[in-house]
Order: structure tokens, then C-alpha cells, then sequence
């Protein structure tokens, strides 16, 4: 019995377990999957505040299957020789963008030196994030599946997520089976080497008794000839 548990247990152990789908998206990093489309920069001077201010402004588009949200855009500033003057962050907390969508973005930052300080530009996502959403579910341009889909679909679920339970029970069940028939054939091994020796006691006992009646003949033929 020690060893059908151990097997059960062992068995348990092996069944594959049915994660939860993670929507990646076409790249591994979500960043890779947004891509700048029209960024310029441009000065406006602040005559209430005697200061300039740098805009950055550009279209983030999702060219990935999978919604992304969490999206922290970056904006460097560099100038003739390449060196850097300032860098502006923007987190957009509320942004989420389905695939093939647009984010129209601003940074709109205090600028570090002069406007003619400003040669060129760099920039780069920061941070993004995959929504584990289907794409049927956020895209608008996919038709809606049919009803045979459908159904097909919840069968292949169910399928995947009760076979192993029923192939477990099987091998369980079979093992089961098993054990007890290897029991009931053990028992009946036994029976029969019970009997054989019974068996053997009873021939035992009868030679015995023919040899006492044997030796009693004997002895009473002895006497018989001294007498005589």
C-alpha cells in the first residue's frame, strides 16, 4: 500500500499545470513595442516668468497585439558637440493605449540654457507595461468570433483543463486494480500452501498410525513365539 501511494503521489506531482495565458505582445519588453512617429521641439518664451520654456511634442504608437499602459516617455537635449543639456520626463498615469493606437504626448519643461544651445534631440520610452488583454477584446476591427468558434473553444478549454484530472484518476484507479488483484493472487498462493500442508500433516499422522499398528503386530508375534 506504501508503494501505491508513493506512485500516486509521484503521478500528482508530474501533472501539468494550466497557467494562466500572459499576453507579451510581439517583443519581450513593451518599450520596444511603442514606436515615436512626428516628435519636433520647439521655445516658448514665458514673459510672466521671464523664462523659456522647451516643448517636445510627437505621436507614441502601439504596433504591438497587446494593450500597454505605465508609459513614461523621456526627452534629451544635446548641443553642438553632443553633450548633454537637459533631460524632461513625462509619466502618463491615465494612458492606456490598445493595439495599433496613438498617444499624442507633450513635455513641456523649463529650458536649461539658451534656445541657441539647443542643437538636437533624443527620445526614448522609459517604462511600459503589457495588460494581459486579449487583442479580440480591445480591437474594434475584429469580427466577432461564431458561435461553432466559440463552442469549439470552451471544448478545447474544458480539455485542458480536466483531462489531466481524469488521466490521473485512470492511472489511479488502474493501480488500484492492480494492487488488489496481486493481493487476492498472493491469498489464494497462500490457501493452496495451507492445504498442501495440511495435507502432508494427515499423510504424516497415517504412517505414523501404521507404524505403531505395524510394531504392535510385531511385538505380539514375538511374545507369541517365546510362549511357544
Amino acid at each position: 500500500m506504501k508503494k501505491l501511494l508513493f506512485a500516486a503521489l509521484c503521478l500528482s506531482a508530474l501533472l501539468p499545470v494550466h497557467a494562466a495565458s500572459n499576453c507579451s505582445g510581439d517583443a519581450p519588453d513593451a518599450r520596444e513595442a511603442l514606436a515615436f512617429e512626428d516628435v519636433r521641439i520647439s521655445f516658448v518664451n514665458r514673459k510672466d516668468q521671464s523664462a523659456t520654456y522647451v516643448i517636445t511634442v510627437g505621436v507614441l504608437r502601439n504596433t504591438s497585439a497587446c494593450v500597454v499602459e505605465g508609459i513614461q516617455i523621456e526627452a534629451r537635449h544635446l548641443d553642438g558637440e553632443k553633450r548633454l543639456i537637459d533631460v524632461h520626463k513625462e509619466y502618463f498615469y491615465n494612458a492606456t493605449l490598445k493595439p495599433g493606437e496613438d498617444l499624442a504626448f507633450r513635455i513641456y519643461e523649463p529650458a536649461a540654457q539658451a534656445q541657441s544651445a539647443y542643437a538636437s534631440y533624443q527620445t526614448r520610452i522609459v517604462s511600459a507595461n503589457y495588460k494581459c488583454a486579449p487583442a479580440q477584446e480591445t480591437s474594434s476591427e475584429t469580427p466577432p468570433a461564431s458561435v461553432s468558434s466559440k463552442g469549439a473553444t470552451q471544448w478545447g478549454k474544458w480539455l485542458v483543463d480536466w483531462l489531466p484530472l481524469y488521466v490521473f484518476l485512470g492511472i489511479w484507479i488502474f493501480l488500484i486494480y492492480k494492487y488488489s488483484g496481486n493481493r487476492s493472487r498472493m491469498m489464494r498462493i497462500l490457501e493452496r500452501q495451507i492445504e498442501l500442508m495440511e495435507r502432508q500433516g494427515e499423510l504424516t499422522e497415517r504412517q505414523n498410525t501404521l507404524g505403531n499398528a505395524l510394531i504392535e503386530r510385531i511385538a505380539a508375534a514375538l511374545e507369541e513365539r517365546n510362549k511357544s
